[in-house]
């Protein structure tokens, strides 16, 4: 998942509450509920400007993050054992596979986290995949 994607969806959806809530006050004739519907924005508004924050501190420390270099004897520490982080190389790019439930165990179909698998990934996946992938760093060249 990239960064802030599931941030991002939760403010588009607040957002939509809002708006629609804005709709329902200017159609309500009641006071009370018109009330209801306000507060009911209000707190949708409150919890935009939530998800906006978190989102801030997310993209201000990624930004600041320089990317890291990773040899190939140290991407082999990343190998989801022993609850260490599983990371992938693929095509000179570090990903980090932890979170993805098809990497469960830090092994995917025989392929193993903390490798290169540039040709294991070639030979089954789409690009698309890496997309959905957290970027963590490159390999450095030797």
């Amino acid at each position: 998942m990239k960064i802030c994607e599931k941030e991002i969806m939760e403010l588009e959806k607040s957002c939509r509450m809002a708006r629609m809530y804005g709709n329902y006050i200017k159609k309500t004739p009641c006071f009370i509920e018109r009330q209801r519907y306000q507060m009911l924005m209000l707190n949708e508004l409150e919890h935009a400007a939530y998800l906006i924050s978190i989102i801030r501190k997310k993209l201000d420390e990624n930004f600041f993050r320089q990317e890291r270099e990773f040899t190939l004897e140290e991407l082999a520490g990343f190998n989801g054992a022993d609850g260490k982080p599983a990371y992938i190389a693929i095509d000179g790019v570090v990903y980090d596979v932890s979170n993805n439930p098809a990497w469960g165990g830090g092994t995917h179909f025989g392929v193993v986290a903390g490798t290169d698998a540039t040709m294991e990934f070639k030979s089954c996946h789409k690009e698309q995949v890496l997309a959905k992938l957290q970027r963590v760093g490159v390999l450095k060249n030797i």
